[in-house]
């Protein structure tokens, strides 16, 4: 009887251990694929975010330029009603005037923009316009002369902007080359105007390269990480291992010749293998057809997935010692408890982290209930600290880029249900380059983060975005969206207020509001408090130099 007794004891003992190791191995398991998962999904949203934020950025470079010369050609067309009108010389001084002093108005705070010029089409008068650059000390523009076109120039890169558009009848980027008059590398945008289906002339501006390519230099991608602009062919535009026009950096991964011929990465992360070391790059094709690429050794890249699967490994193996030398004399009360945990370790897998083993008993069940507590209480901060890295900005503590794509999307369904009431505010703050540049990043973070409490403070009741370095976004709602204009107007009125504070505590800001109609899209909305900001970022920096004057 004594060795029956034995037999089931040990029979059910063997059974507690076999179970307790199973929960162990499933629960690693699935610790081990969801902090992979997890650790992946974000270095590769972070990556393609890091990589779409400054492409948006360079965009936007590329972008006001192209308005500075759309509105130069509506001057243009305006002045211009027939096409034999340009035979006139007194048109032609006065088209050159107006377009002249329409490129001054729009440009001349620009550093980036270093030359502007026009030349007519026609034959006869092509050498005639203007041809402006910026002075040495970047305060204003001087004409100077240019060397004559003529068909033999075709192939010269100075006349590039001229004879391609010519060609094409279209709005032409010249990728980077050295214009010998400011004797400086740009990027060179043109665009024909017409008149009756006839081409006037060609409206032409070059981008300072080197000025272009700053924010490139500055990105930061983890620690060994980069950024580059490329072609994604076989020109290299800017890398700091290799001179511009190389394309020896393209040979150490053929294999993704065919993923670079989209537009971006498509939210995922491409690998190839550059100096004997396995690589990670997305990327984003620009504007202008530039691709900016970040890239960074995949070591480095996942190197706190590794320490955490580490760390996993050696917890994983400590419990199954632990569990492995569990006291042979385990009686049958501890079968109910063994139940609780493995139906808790189901629950943990199924994702709910906020299960608990209520055993209070100071033996080793108990332990085990309070290990198993501790590692489920453990895997929830490291889950939600995750996914606040993923929703939250570092600098500010509001929500970041992809928390707002997130809301975006769920405003964009609620649009399509004719349930959405809602209103846009953008802010973007004054002068953080100038306090960058002349009292450093730190009092730029500290101007940032008294901007965002402003911003927080006033619209209380709705969620606040920075979307990027110095932009915010609100999605007004609740009671914020019913007291909309009275916030709008205190919004304006904070920015138009000078308190003589030093210039990081004292808030700056250019501030636009779209508030969505019925039929509106959500980028109809952005697009309205888009406009506003911007016409209000001109006012202030009209009234600023009013103030000056």
């Amino acid at each position: 009887m004594v060795i029956i007794m034995m037999s089931i004891r040990n029979k059910m003992l063997l059974l507690i251990i076999t179970a307790l190791l199973f929960v162990e191995v499933g629960l690693g398991g699935i610790a081990f694929y969801e902090i992979q998962r997890l650790s992946d999904g974000y270095v590769c949203r972070t990556m393609n975010l890091l990589c779409e934020r400054n492409a948006y950025y360079l965009d936007q470079k590329l972008e006001r330029t192209r308005s500075a010369v759309r509105s130069v050609k509506t001057i243009a067309e305006q002045i211009v009603e027939n096409p034999n009108e340009i035979e006139n010389e007194n048109v032609r001084n006065k088209l050159q005037y107006e377009m002249v002093n329409t490129f001054n108005k729009i440009i001349g705070d620009s550093d980036i923009i270093r030359s502007y010029y026009f030349r007519y089409a026609r034959a006869n008068i092509k050498n005639e316009g203007f041809y402006h650059t910026r002075d040495s000390l970047r305060k204003s523009f001087s004409n100077v002369s240019y060397r004559t076109m003529n068909d033999e120039g075709k192939n010269d890169e100075q006349f590039q902007w001229y004879y391609q558009t010519l060609s094409i009848k279209n709005d032409t980027w010249i990728e980077p080359h050295k214009n010998i008059v400011v004797n400086k590398q740009v990027i060179s945008y043109a665009s024909p105007f017409f008149v009756e289906g006839e081409m006037i002339g060609v409206v032409g501006v070059d981008l300072d390269f080197n000025d272009f390519i700053h924010p490139v230099r500055n990105i930061q991608v983890y620690d060994k990480g980069y950024a580059f602009l490329s072609d994604g062919k076989e020109k290299m535009y800017w890398h700091y291992l290799y001179p511009y026009g190389t394309n020896y950096h393209f040979k150490m991964y053929d294999t993704l010749k065919e993923d670079l011929t989209t537009s971006t990465s498509q939210d995922r992360m491409l690998y190839y293998s550059f100096n004997d070391e396995d690589h990670a790059l997305v990327f984003v094709t620009l504007s202008n057809g530039m691709k900016l690429f970040l890239t960074d050794e995949t070591e480095d890249l996942f190197k706190d997935r590794n320490l955490s699967i580490k760390s996993l490994i050696v917890i994983c193996v400590i419990i199954a010692i632990v569990f492995s030398i569990v006291p042979f004399w385990i009686e049958r009360r501890y079968v109910k408890p063994i139940e609780e945990i493995i139906k808790s370790s189901h629950k943990l897998a199924e994702g709910d982290y906020d299960v608990r083993i209520e055993y209070k008993s100071k033996d080793e069940m108990g332990s085990l209930a309070e290990s198993f507590n501790m590692t489920a209480k453990q895997l929830k901060i490291y889950f939600n600290r995750l996914e606040n890295r993923v929703y939250r900005d570092e600098l500010t503590g509001v929500k970041n880029h992809a928390a707002y794509s997130e809301k975006k999307n769920e405003l964009e369904i609620k649009i399509k249900e004719d349930n959405a009431e809602f209103g846009i505010v953008l802010v973007d703050m004054n002068n953080l380059k100038i306090i960058n540049d002349n009292y450093g990043h730190y009092r730029g973070d500290e101007a940032i983060k008294n901007t965002c409490h402003f911003i927080c403070e006033l619209y209380d009741h709705s969620p606040v975005y920075r979307i990027g370095g110095d932009e915010f976004v609100v999605i007004i709602e609740n009671s914020d969206y019913r007291n909309r204009d009275e916030l709008f107007k205190k919004a304006r009125e904070k920015a138009s207020i000078r308190y003589s504070l030093e210039p990081w505590i004292e808030v700056s800001i250019a501030s636009g509001m779209g508030i969505y109609k019925k039929g509106d899209t959500f980028l109809n909305v952005f697009a309205r408090a888009d406009f506003e900001m911007y016409r209000n970022k001109q006012e202030n920096k009209k009234r600023m130099r009013e103030d000056f004057f």
